[in-house]
């Protein structure tokens, strides 16, 4: 019983406070590939740029490149349609399926009236 209790105490808890990585440190591979960037003189983005530039590169990796890019300079685009639905972007969708000759003759019977058939005898 006591067992169980401690067990459940300690995820109540969370975590002890000062275990674990501290925010913002970055890993030894993160530091390495990052102390190669800078001995080489190689940036990423600037890369990124000169590609986009580019005339000889082709344009679907040019808009691939702009794509990237784009995310450190606007805001993502949101649609203003799923954040109306209270903000869960789970709003429903109505489809109205009409069927256009049945509707205009529903439209003419109320401008006209409704059909009549006539009977005509020759002779």
């Amino acid at each position: 019983m006591i067992l169980i209790w401690l067990t459940l105490r300690r995820r109540m808890d969370g975590a002890r406070k000062g275990a674990g990585k501290p925010k913002g440190l970055i890993s030894k591979r993160t530091q390495l590939v990052l102390e190669k960037m800078e001995k080489k003189n190689y940036d990423p983005i600037d890369a990124m740029i000169d590609l986009a530039l580019d005339p000889m590169v082709d344009i679907e990796m040019k808009i691939g490149i702009h794509k990237d890019l784009a995310k450190y300079s606007y805001p993502k685009v949101t649609n203003p349609d799923q954040s109306q639905a209270g903000g869960s972007g789970q709003g429903g969708v109505t489809v109205n399926i009409v069927n256009f000759s049945d509707k205009l003759k529903q439209d003419k019977e109320e401008l006209l009236g409704p059909a009549i058939d006539i009977e005509v005898e020759n002779g």
